[in-house]
């Protein structure tokens, strides 16, 4: 790995991550945040019987040799902040590797040291940001086993940070699947070779720490899932699309629990706990209306049903699995009853999620500003608007023949930006939108890499406006040649 980084880079690279540190730390962001979810990722209890409760214990015992004896969280930002910059770093030296420029390293690089993910989540004593950094681990195997690195010899640490990103944070768990189209994708791209054989190696290696998890889970608590959350995690959405009239075409012995759940709601929206859903343009409260138009309501509503109105309704003594497979049950018989509802949701929760992308995302904010600022001075002075399309490395001076090598970096620098953040947002944000609502910290991580294009064409288009105002500009194009005129131009 060494080789593919040059001193000024690996220098550049040091000394961005210890400043963004040092900002980190002087702005208090290394003291412990304790979220609502925290204790429960403690809660440990004794094997096997904590294999069956609400958390996967995994993150508590990741977390327990970093507490100073089980009493103090003080360790965990600076560690997982320490996890999340080396899992950067490791995929900026493997994307140089697999032949990425400069210029797109360099973007890749900007988009995740400054990601809302790291900015927000750094400090919380919760599993969010070790996921993403396992996660980008993971990438980082991908991109090296498509530069022709042997499987047999990456696909055991591939699925080991895939497997820990999604028990560590199971709306991952798409990735065991996604992952390996995006090894086949990078080694499409790069012309190497990815049969059929090494496609399977690589999805197998994603796919046993699942199998691993869930097998075990199924001898000791009888349920094949990484952890019992699934169903009542679904309740939340089931409980806001629930009536009577729904209830009422469910299975018998359902109905009751159904009807309970609308009667708490109803009781939550009177004392104000609960928003109820609006009324529309004809004073009708329509579920599919408010979905379709008002989709935030319900996002800011939701975890209020989940845990204020469906999480008491667990009868006593009942297991943590029996009480997620019951609400599983009665939600995917809501959703067969009321398709129509369920399609608003994924119709507005995609909305959210694409909507809260763009315009929430600080490094993509921050790179498209970057181009509002450069686009007119690089018009003004007239740099031609191939100009920062070569790449950022310093290279001798081209003939018309060695162009089209220009132009292929430029190919492989963009399909496999967009490949990755395509596929990355997919193995992280379907289920989000499929079985609960987009809360932010999930948008924030499916696009994780949302900004690399925009930071790409930035640093493109600096280089395009760094011109002496006494040469033409075509002659500063390393791939600029003579036309038939005798002038130069861009090739």
């Amino acid at each position: 790995m060494k080789a593919a980084l040059g001193r000024a880079e690996a220098v550049a690279l040091a000394l961005a991550v210890a400043g963004l540190s040092l900002l980190l730390w002087t702005a208090g962001r290394f003291e412990p945040w304790i979220t609502p979810d925290t204790a429960s990722y403690f809660d440990l209890g004794p094997l096997p019987e904590s294999l069956g409760q609400m958390r996967n214990p995994l993150y508590g015992w990741l977390a327990a040799p970093f507490m100073a004896g089980g009493s103090s969280f003080a360790a965990i930002p600076l560690v997982q902040t320490a996890l999340y910059f080396g899992a950067v770093c490791f995929l900026y030296a493997t994307v140089r590797t697999y032949g990425l420029s400069l210029r797109a390293g360099a973007s890749m690089a900007a988009a995740l040291l400054l990601a809302n993910v790291v900015l927000i989540w750094n400090n919380a004593v919760h599993p969010e940001l070790p996921a993403v950094a396992f996660s980008i681990v993971g990438v980082a195997l991908a991109f090296r086993m498509a530069a022709g690195g042997r499987i047999a010899f990456h696909a055991v640490p591939f699925g080991l940070a895939l497997g820990l990103a999604y028990v560590l944070r199971p709306t991952f768990l798409p990735s065991f699947l996604v992952f390996p189209l995006l090894y086949l994708a990078l080694a499409r791209l790069r012309g190497t070779k990815a049969g059929a054989g090494r496609v399977l190696a690589v999805a197998l290696a994603g796919a046993l720490p699942f199998l691993a998890v869930s097998g075990a889970r199924q001898a000791v608590v009888g349920d094949f899932n990484v952890v019992s959350f699934g169903g009542f995690q679904l309740s939340g959405m089931a409980g806001l699309m629930l009536t009577h009239e729904i209830a009422g075409e469910l299975p018998e012995d359902l109905r009751p629990l159904a009807r309970e759940i609308v009667d708490r709601r109803s009781a939550a929206e009177q004392r104000g706990a609960v928003i109820a859903v609006p009324r529309n343009s004809t004073g009708q409260r329509s579920f599919v209306s408010a979905a379709l138009g008002y989709f935030d309501i319900f996002a800011r509503t939701h975890d209020e049903v989940l845990y204020g109105v469906v999480a008491p309704l667990r009868h006593p003594g009942e297991t943590w699995v029996a009480f997620d497979r019951r609400m599983m049950r009665l939600s995917l018989a809501t959703l067969r009853a009321a398709p129509e509802r369920y399609v608003a949701w994924l119709v507005g929760a995609t909305t959210r999620f694409l909507g809260h992308a763009v315009a929430t995302n600080a490094p993509f904010l921050l790179a498209l500003l970057g181009l509002a600022v450069l686009f007119p001075l690089h018009v003004w002075r007239g740099a031609p608007a191939s100009a920062g399309t070569a790449s950022t490395q310093a290279r001798p001076a081209m003939s018309a023949q060695v162009h089209p090598d220009i132009s292929a970096q430029v190919r492989l620098d963009v399909n496999a930006l967009l490949c990755l953040t395509l596929l990355y947002a997919v193995s992280a944000g379907i289920l989000m939108v499929v079985v609960t609502f987009p809360a932010l910290r999930y948008i924030d991580t499916a696009a994780l890499f949302l900004p690399t294009l925009p930071f790409y064409a930035l640093l493109g288009l600096a280089r395009g406006t760094r011109r002496r105002p006494d040469v033409p500009a075509a002659r500063q194009s390393t791939s600029a040649v003579r036309n038939e005129d005798g002038r130069w131009i861009p090739s």
